[in-house]
Formats: C-alpha cells, sequence, structure tokens
C-alpha cells in the first residue's frame, strides 16, 4: 500500500511529466478508436451484411438448442465465440446492438491483454498502457474490419494474445535455475497456452500470425536452455521433448475439432481450391505493396478485395516507408527488459506466416481484411525496448496520429442496408427470397428475424434454408440494380416468357416478383452444392 495520502499520491502523479505525457497519448488512442468505431457504424456499414447476419442466425439457432462444431462449408471453425454472440442477441435482440456489442467488447478485452503481456514483460503500467491503447485505436484496418461481428476472426486475435501472455507469464516467473518443463509452473503453463493456441486454430488459421512465432520463440528458448544443460546427450533431448509434448497435447486438446473434423474428414469443403494460387513472387509482391501497407495502417480493407484502398497519395506512401524503417529498427536493436526477444520473433513471423499461409490458399487469404490478425504486435513492439517511458510514448504517438489523419482523409461509400427491402417483402406477404448474396442474402433474414427465409444464388452454407425455401414456393428475387446477376435473371425471364413485376425499394436494389416459381437450379445449380 502507498504511504501517501490519496489526493498527495495523484498531486505527486500529475506532477511527473512522464505521467502526463503517457496520460494524454493514452487518452488520445481511446478517442480515436472510438472514432474510428464510430465512423464505421454510422458512415460505412451502419447494417450488418450477409456474413454478419448469418452469425446472428447461428445464435439464434443455437438458443434453439443446435450448436455446430464447425461452420458449415468452411475449411475452419469459428464456432466457440457463438456463446457471446448468442447471449448478447438474447439480452439485446436480433438488431445490430445485439449482433455487433460482442466484438467491441472483445476489442476491449484485447487490449487489456495486451496490457498483461506488457506487465509480464516487465514493463511500467504506463508503458503496458500505451500498448493496450495502441491495439485499441491501431491500425484503421483492423479497427474497421474488427468492427463487424466476424467470429473465426476478432476471437483468433484474442486466442493469439491469450498464448502470448501465458508464454510471457511463465518467463516472467521462472526460476532461472529451473529448465523448461521440468517444473510445475512450467508444465502447467506449457499446457495451457498449448490449449490456447489449439483454440486458436480451430477458430481460424490466421491465429498462426500470433501463436506459431510465439511457440517458435519458447522453442528456441528450450534448445538454448539444453545445451547449457551439463549431462548425457539423453539429458539434453529430454529438456527439448518435454516441453514440445506438453505444448503438443495442449495444442491437441484445444484444435481437436478442427484437426479431426476438418483435416481428418472427408465432408470438409475447401473453398479455396478452385481459385487459382499465386507464385512465390507474386505472392512477395503482394505482401511488399499491399498487405503490409494495409497492416500499418496506410491501406483499408475497403475498396478492393487484395489491394484496398490507399488513404491518399505519395505523402502516405513515403509516411509507409518511414515508418517500415521504425519497425526494422525496433525489430533489430537490443532488448531493454527480459524476453522482449518475443515481440521481435512475432513481427519477423508476419511475412513468414503470410507467405506460408498463402502457399497453399492462393490470393483469396491475401484479402487484407486477414493480416489484421497481426495487428497487436505493432503496438507492443513500439512500446518495447525503450529506456524510458516518455520515449516509449513519444513512439507509441504516432499510431493515434495515423490512424487520426486517416480517419480525415478516407472517403469510402457508405454501404446500402437491406431494411427497406425486407419491409417491401413483408408487405408482399413474402415468405422466402432468393437473390445475390450481398445485395439480400442473410440480411434479409436477419432484418426480418427469420420470418422470411432467404437463399443466395453464390453460395448456400445451411441447407436447411434451401429445403425451407423450397416448400415455400413463388420467391421473389432480390439483387443489385445493374448486377450481371440481374440481367442473365432478366433475360431468363425473357427467353422462358415468363412475366415478372420490378420493384426498387431503394438501396440499389431491385426485387422482382416472377408470375410462377423460379428455383435456384434453373439458374444457379452450383449454388445448390451448399458446403
Amino acid at each position: 500500500m502507498s504511504k501517501y495520502h490519496p489526493r498527495e499520491w495523484l498531486l505527486r502523479r500529475v506532477s511527473d511529466p512522464t505521467t502526463v505525457v503517457v496520460a494524454v497519448v493514452v487518452a488520445v488512442a481511446i478517442a480515436v478508436g472510438v472514432a474510428l468505431r464510430y465512423r464505421y457504424y454510422t458512415g460505412i456499414e451502419p447494417g450488418p451484411d450477409s456474413d454478419e447476419a448469418e452469425f446472428a442466425l447461428l445464435a439464434q439457432q443455437l438458443l434453439r438448442g443446435e450448436w455446430p462444431l464447425l461452420m458449415r462449408g468452411q475449411p475452419y471453425g469459428g464456432t466457440p465465440w457463438l456463446f457471446g454472440i448468442a447471449a448478447s442477441i438474447r439480452v439485446f435482440g436480433m438488431n445490430a446492438v445485439g449482433l455487433r456489442l460482442p466484438t467491441v467488447f472483445l476489442g476491449l478485452v484485447n487490449a487489456a491483454m495486451s496490457y498483461g503481456i506488457g506487465i509480464q514483460l516487465n514493463w511500467s503500467r504506463r508503458r503496458a498502457a500505451l500498448a493496450a491503447a495502441a491495439v485499441w485505436c491501431f491500425p484503421m484496418s483492423a479497427v474497421f474490419f474488427a468492427s463487424r461481428e466476424t467470429m473465426y476472426f476478432v476471437p483468433s486475435v484474442t486466442a493469439g494474445l491469450a498464448t502470448i501472455f501465458i508464454i510471457a507469464r511463465m518467463e516472467r516467473r521462472r526460476t532461472p535455475a529451473e529448465i523448461l518443463g521440468s517444473g510445475a509452473l512450467s508444465r502447467r503453463s506449457l499446457f495451457v497456452a498449448g490449449i490456447a493456441a489449439g483454440v486458436g486454430l480451430w477458430i481460424n488459421p490466421g491465429s498462426l500470425y500470433l501463436t506459431a512465432p510465439a511457440l517458435i520463440w519458447i522453442g528456441w528458448r528450450a534448445l538454448a536452455e539444453a545445451r547449457s544443460i551439463s549431462g548425457s546427450a539423453s539429458a539434453r533431448v529430454r529438456a527439448v521433448v518435454l516441453p514440445g509434448l506438453q505444448l503438443l497435447g495442449g495444442l491437441v486438446l484445444g484444435a481437436f475439432p478442427f484437426l479431426f473434423l476438418t483435416l481428418a474428414g472427408t465432408d470438409r469443403r475447401n473453398n479455396y481450391t478452385d481459385r487459382v494460387g499465386y507464385g512465390f513472387a507474386e505472392r512477395v509482391e503482394l505482401l511488399s505493396l499491399h498487405q503490409l501497407p494495409g497492416w500499418f495502417g496506410f491501406r483499408v480493407p475497403i475498396g478492393g478485395l487484395l489491394t484496398g484502398a490507399w488513404l491518399g497519395g505519395v505523402a502516405w506512401k513515403v509516411a509507409f516507408v518511414v515508418f517500415l524503417g521504425l519497425l526494422i529498427f525496433q525489430v533489430a536493436r537490443r532488448s531493454a527488459f527480459a524476453n522482449e526477444s518475443l515481440l521481435s520473433v512475432l513481427a519477423i513471423g508476419v511475412p513468414i506466416v503470410f507467405l506460408v499461409i498463402t502457399l497453399r490458399t492462393g490470393p483469396i487469404y491475401a484479402n487484407l481484411r486477414y493480416i489484421f490478425f497481426a495487428s497487436p504486435i505493432l503496438g507492443l513492439l513500439l512500446a518495447a525496448k525503450w529506456r524510458s517511458d516518455l520515449q516509449a510514448a513519444a513512439a507509441i504517438a504516432l499510431l493515434p496520429l495515423i490512424a487520426l489523419a486517416g480517419l480525415l482523409s478516407v472517403d469510402l461509400p457508405r454501404q446500402a442496408t437491406a431494411e427497406r427491402t425486407a419491409q417491401l417483402l413483408e408487405a408482399r406477404g413474402a415468405k422466402c427470397a432468393i437473390g445475390d448474396y450481398w445485395a439480400g442474402g442473410h440480411r434479409l433474414m436477419f432484418e426480418t428475424e427469420g420470418k422470411i427465409v432467404s437463399i443466395s444464388t453464390y453460395e448456400n452454407r445451411n441447407p436447411l434454408y434451401l429445403d425451407q425455401a423450397e416448400d415455400l414456393g413463388n420467391c421473389p428475387w432480390v439483387f443489385a440494380e445493374g448486377s450481371p446477376g440481374a440481367a442473365q435473371f432478366e433475360q431468363y425471364l425473357q427467353s422462358k416468357q415468363i412475366s415478372v413485376e420490378s420493384v426498387r425499394p431503394g438501396d440499389g436494389l431491385v426485387v422482382y416478383f416472377p408470375e410462377r416459381r423460379v428455383w435456384l437450379e434453373e439458374l444457379f445449380p452450383d449454388s445448390l452444392a451448399g458446403g
């Protein structure tokens, strides 16, 4: 307990210039993070798209007693976080607040986890708070995409941070005389860290951006300690194998659904196998010119699937090069605290993990959204290795300033909602709808709380909706106005001499009411394959 009276303690803190500077930087970072989320929810994506809406529908099914271990038709999981979404929907209802509040909460959890990692690295509370504030507001690409409810993205970042926290805590508390894996503390920690990494893998392989380098770092520590053991070769081998087995046991336990239902299963669809892959040189170019600028906050994952949108012209590109130089400096220089080399390994691992992941998946997994798995590394790395908290505050201050400048300069279109289309369908007494995945899709079911069963011309991961819609008869069709799908649908109706009424409810959508039932197999038979 402090020997000072609370008022005296507060005055001493306020009179400390470093504390004041850190408090200002943290406050600005928090405000910028709030502003970014406000901009996203009001000016970019006011309503959930079909991907988000699907998670709400899954949560609704969970409340009715069903819980799939893996996402339907996907080569990864995501479903552990479904309980969080379901709890929020149960309390706040089937609306944007109920759907998106959990991911905002998880953003706070990730910031708190980063604070905890800083404490385990023997940082002061001020420096740890700087790292946490940076994770909350930077980079803008991560904040925007993490504002959406994607139950297999943000939670995997949480699992990765938990893995790093457990490893850092173990290394802080382990005595110098204790060989890794030989004591009760390290055995428990390695096993639990493996479970956290396994759950992250179950949720999404993108968690490897955080977990793989962390596990490699602890493996390197085990090898270094084994070499220092004076004794037989078998003792050195045991010093390496024992912690490896403890980690592996936890990893298998945590990733059990992914390992045995995805890798060992024969009925899991890998929706990347039919994509055209990129060669090594092309993936390096994609990483250097698109992914890294997005990771650093100079691109946003809106406006282009693979490349995103630059936030400005030449000045932004120069700033990106300068920022890259600062990060390389941070990675290369000597640590000021024990175990900060972990952060350097995490940063070095980002391009390596990217090149490994995209080796099989091709460019589709190189979408700018996905490298945000590694976004917490930036704040932690910039706060590390400085001799004083004041220097760390100066480095971290760059991040909210970059995010704020990006917020003021970016001009992204407001995405349309399906609210008026849903109202039109309900007014017409429609019980089902078919259409483009992004124009209608699961959004229509979300807007009507499941009263209208909507299926897609793109893919239908839940066969239940296909069966229900097929039994409901003549379903209206929904497309984005002027889209290729709309043109194809109109041409088909003309060729079959089927009369149709088209209504434009707004938001760039058009709804077709054909005189007779037109089913998916007539135009889009591939969409019936589902998972």
